[in-house]
């Protein structure tokens, strides 16, 4: 018994563990719109105040049953929705032209304080004042909080990030309710209204702080009117709007009297009807975050899908509520949780769809008024909705009359199905000219073509290309794969290439810097090529794309036509090479004595006592590019995160220093998109110096610096290995300068960690490397604790520990007892790298 108890509450805790981590992975992934979902979660706590004490309100006014029903419930409406319907279209159209951050903390200012203007009217002509304020600032936020939206995500993540935003928002509906329900009963129904209008005062401070305005993208297909009003004409967008009248008289309905209906004719009470709430609160939750993902899904899929199951779950949506109000006061309050939960849960699949599809239909520049008349359509329906109701109440009863407005989501319903018809035509976000600041897209491979920077973990095919436009003046080409894949570089021709698994990528140009539609190398704009798949391939003089032949070894530095002629052929020589077999030296028995002998004649040039000296030669001219890959060949690995000077200093050494570029090639392996450290390496990119350029991006949240740091590790080695096809590396990382002799130590030290069974690695570093206590620069020892700080290691060893790699703490991974297997490292008396680098605090 037990045992059952604790297996149960271990299960509970691992269950908790993955919500969390999930839930902090979401959070992450989308908090660039986190500011956006706090603006609105203060609005959305303001609606409920109201309808969950209606009838207090009513009783302190003095109206009776129907007069609160038409004033509270139908008068308020419409003045709250026409408000807001005046403010979506001033509001939608200086969003297009104004910053967008600013206005939404003006909306929040008016809201709230129409909010706590709300907690202090006499009357009800006063009231009508409050509401007005707030339906006027939630109807100028729409538009501007979805056009910031548009800009922030690529069209096949906006499903999911406007569900996180829905989400978020959404407990400010939960929270309204609570307020309502229980401070509202205790303290009055005034209260909750002063706690939400001071609350959103400070939210709109904190807002206009943290909140960034992002930059506008070009997304509209050439050569076509992209005003708002040719927009608005659009099928899509009429649907759209026409599905949202209807879909918002039931969802008024059940926002205005529904915990009203509970709580009086279903003979629940207030804090009964609130619980109810609750769990529709969680069904809304639930169900924005199921559709946003399975919205996601099924638009990379094939995107007439979408609207079906928008059609569906509205439709199914309606059928608990009809049974819930059938059900009147004889259901049991389980039933009325289900029902509601179920409802709920259905019905909010649609709304987050239907605004990513909106989006994807609207280009830029009109995203705000476009958005400003969708809210115009969500506030009639919402406005008339309960007015229309109420004013049925008295000939049909309530719960007649409610279940009457829960039949407006049939035509509803009616619309997104129509919409599958539309969305083909009318979607912007894989048209073949879609461009940011000229950048093209089209569906293909071409990433043979590329020379570059390698990138892995990028979600969209749009990321992919915002990254090749940032590298103005080295990008003319990117291609990426669903699988998170992305190069981004110099390509003579950017176009399609045949492969097995063209649906799986995506590929696209982008101008250098200063290049409209030619390539800057040429006089003028020459008449563009046309391959077989369609797409615009850059026209390129003959006599700029000979490669440049630098003392026998093609290898100009990237950026050019010309230089990227030389490097494709260097890639696909390379290639070959790697696909052939490859011979490798005999393994002969080597004991201490020997090991210690031949490592001390790779040091005779070194100082006889102390730290070898780092800063003693010149700097080399530009060094060609490294040869194809060899059996001698050992990359250098340098691992940088953040710290761009550290890096440029390091990389420094590393040039300075090195022997053979061709049999030393520079890979850097950044982890995260700091411009600084892109910047420096961009630098080096174009110098020739450095080979390749590798970025990770962790697909999961990690929430420690020790897990990102084994990670980054993990993934930069499987990159060597299994994806280059490199047989050892060299490792080093960006607080870390090398001495003259760095290399030939390696050269020589190769050999004997290829034939000695009891090594596994090489490292550079002495721990016990002080000048009072080291000055044999000769000597080399076998070491059974592994030293880091400058290391070689074979793909042997990587393939025996790569699926067991460590989630944290990688180095000490490397010293255990299981691992090391009795097998030792060889590094030196004196240092051969030196750390000049501060301590760094990783959780």
């Amino acid at each position: 018994m037990d045992d059952d108890r604790q297996s149960a509450t271990e299960w509970f805790q691992h269950l908790l563990f993955q919500v969390r981590s999930a839930l902090a992975t979401e959070l992450s992934l989308h908090q660039r719109a986190f500011p956006l979902a706090l603006a609105q979660l203060v609005l959305l706590a303001d609606p409920p105040l109201l309808s969950s004490n209606m009838s207090a309100v009513a009783e302190e006014f003095g109206f009776d049953g129907p007069e609160r029903d038409e004033k509270l419930g139908g008068i308020v409406s419409v003045v709250f929705f026409t408000c807001g319907a005046i403010s979506s279209l001033a509001i939608g159209q200086l969003a297009d032209i104004m910053d967008r951050t600013t206005l939404v903390c003006l909306c929040l200012l008016v809201g709230s304080t129409g909010t706590f203007a709300s907690s202090q009217a006499g009357g009800f002509v006063s009231l009508l004042f409050g509401r007005g304020a707030v339906g006027f600032a939630a109807g100028g936020l729409m538009p501007t909080s979805f056009a910031i939206i548009g800009d922030l995500y690529s069209a096949d993540e906006r499903p999911h990030a406007i569900a996180m935003v829905g989400i978020l928002s959404g407990f400010g509906i939960s929270i309204g309710q609570a307020l309502a329900g229980f401070v509202g009963t205790s303290a009055g129904w005034r209260a909750p209204f002063a706690i939400v209008g001071v609350a959103g005062w400070c939210v709109a401070v904190l807002v206009f702080f943290i909140q960034r305005e992002p930059r506008r993208t070009s997304e509209q297909p050439a050569q076509e009117n992209t005003t708002w009003r040719a927009a608005l004409s659009r099928p899509t967008v009429v649907c759209s709007c026409l599905q949202s009248i209807f879909a918002c008289v039931p969802w008024s309905v059940v926002g205005t009297f529904f915990t009203d209906y509970l709580a009086v004719d279903a003979g629940m009470g207030v804090p009964a009807a609130t619980t109810v709430l609750f769990s529709m609160g969680v069904g809304c939750v639930s169900g924005t975050v199921t559709g946003g993902k399975l919205g996601q899904y099924l638009y990379k899929k094939d995107k007439r899908c979408q609207a079906w199951l928008m059609g569906f779950t509205v439709w199914a949506g309606m059928l608990p509520f009809l049974l819930l109000f059938v059900a009147g006061s004889s259901g049991q309050p389980l039933m009325y949780h289900g029902l509601s939960f179920l409802g709920v849960f259905l019905a909010s699949v649609s709304p987050v769809n239907l605004k990513a599809i909106l989006l994807n239909a609207v280009p830029t520049q009109a995203r705000g008024r476009v958005f400003g008349v969708f809210n115009i359509m969500d506030d009639l329906g919402r406005g008339l909705g309960p007015a229309l109701v109420a004013s049925w109440v008295r000939q049909l009863g309530r719960r007649n009359s409610f279940m009457l407005g829960m039949l407006f989501w049939l035509p509803s319903g009616l619309f997104c199905l129509l919409l599958t018809r539309t969305i083909p035509q009318d979607d912007l976000s894989d048209k073949r000219d879609e461009a940011i600041a000229g950048c093209t897209m089209e569906r293909g491979y071409a990433n043979k073509n590329i020379i570059g920077i390698e990138q892995f973990g990028i979600a969209t095919p749009r990321d992919c290309m915002n990254s090749c436009q940032r590298q103005r003046g080295v990008c003319n080409c990117w291609s990426w794969k669903d699988d998170g894949f992305c190069r981004t570089g110099s390509a003579i021709r950017c176009t399609y290439m045949a492969s097995e698994d063209d649906d799986r990528w995506m590929y696209g140009s982008c101008p250098l810097q200063g290049q409209a539609e030619a390539n800057p190398l040429q006089g003028e704009p020459q008449p563009a090529k046309e391959d077989r798949r369609g797409i615009l391939s850059l026209g390129i003089p003959e006599s700029v794309a000979r490669p440049t032949v630098v003392a026998g070894v093609e290898g100009p530095a990237l950026g050019s036509a010309a230089e990227a002629v030389s490097q494709n052929a260097a890639a696909n020589a390379a290639a070959e090479l790697r696909a052939a077999p490859v011979a490798t030296a005999p393994v002969v028995a080597v004991d201490t004595a020997a090991t210690a002998a031949v490592a001390a004649a790779a040091a005779t040039a070194a100082p006889a006592q102390g730290f070898l000296p780092l800063a003693t030669e010149a700097t080399k001219a530009t060094e060609p590019a490294p040869a194809p890959i060899t059996a001698g060949t050992s990359p250098v690995l340098m691992i940088t995160h953040k710290r761009a000077s550290y890096l440029q200093r390091s990389l420094a050494s590393l040039f300075r220093h090195r022997t053979d570029a061709a049999r030393f090639p520079a890979i850097a392996s950044q982890d995260g998109e700091d411009a600084e450290v892109l910047k420096t390496l961009q630098t080096f990119l174009k110098s020739g110096q450095l080979f390749r350029h590798l970025q990770f991006q962790p697909k999961t949240f990690l929430p420690t610096g020790y897990e990102r740091l084994a990670q980054h590790y993990g993934w930069a080695l499987g990159q060597i290995f299994d994806a280059f096809g490199y047989e050892q590396v060299i490792i080093l990382e960006e607080d870390l300068e090398i001495s003259p002799d760095f290399f030939s130590f390696f050269e020589v030290t190769q050999p004997l960690l290829k034939a000695d069974p009891d090594l596994f690695c090489v490292s550079a570093w002495s721990d016990n490397g002080k000048s009072d206590v080291a000055s044999n620069a000769t000597a080399v020892y076998r070491s059974d604790f592994f030293p880091g700080l400058g290391w070689m290691l074979l793909r042997s060893y990587w393939e025996e520990v790569k699926d067991r790699w460590p989630v944290k703490y990688w180095d000490d991974f490397l010293r255990r007892r299981d691992v090391r297997k009795g097998r030792h490292c060889l590094r030196p008396e004196v240092s051969r790298t030196h750390t000049f680098g501060e301590m760094l605090r990783l959780q």
